[in-house]
């Protein structure tokens, strides 16, 4: 069979996008096989523009966002977070930057509740703790987040979670 990809279709009875197969018969006749894709390509479409909405959030830096896991990694983060934390992106490619080895003890408790919550909810609210920065030094934070969820969706401890970090304007530090 001749393949044609997925295009715009037209005529006075339907619209939307199809894909065709062409088969010649032995016979010598030609079969024309059709699929109506519309409903995939919009999703599609749709996808790539939320991706780029979100990519666009992520690369202006106004906030710090990362992509951790519930066990303490953090996989993917923007230059805001990693400034906020005093971290290089070479940190963060060699595994040195994770939110569990951050926490202060005394907020440790939050991390655990936090755990629970996205769990149980999907989303979690945000709240204030202190991370501390490569030097030493903390930096008061407020942070929230939500579950990204995969072709499952199902609950896994090592789940992936997008988390919004900025500085808190309520706890003592945070003031530059």
């Amino acid at each position: 069979p001749e393949y044609f990809p997925a295009a715009m279709y037209k005529d006075k009875r339907i619209e939307g996008a199809r894909e065709n197969w062409v088969y010649k018969l032995p016979s010598g006749e030609i079969v024309a096989v059709y699929d109506d894709v519309t409903d995939k390509m919009r999703a599609e479409e749709a996808l790539r523009k939320s991706e780029s909405r979100f990519r666009r959030l992520y690369e202006t830096n106004v906030i710090g966002i990362v992509l951790a896991n519930t066990t303490g990694d953090i996989i993917e983060a923007n230059d805001a977070f990693l400034n906020m934390v005093g971290y290089t992106r070479q940190d963060l490619l060699e595994g040195k930057v994770r939110w569990s080895e951050m926490t202060p003890s005394e907020y440790q408790h939050l991390d655990e509740n936090a755990v629970r919550e996205l769990a149980e909810n999907g989303i979690l609210t945000s709240f204030e703790k202190e991370y501390f920065r490569k030097d030493g030094s903390r930096v008061p934070i407020l942070l929230g987040g939500a579950i990204m969820e995969d072709e499952t969706n199902t609950w896994h401890k090592s789940r992936q979670y997008v988390g919004l970090w900025r500085r808190s304007p309520f706890l003592p530090g945070s003031r530059q």
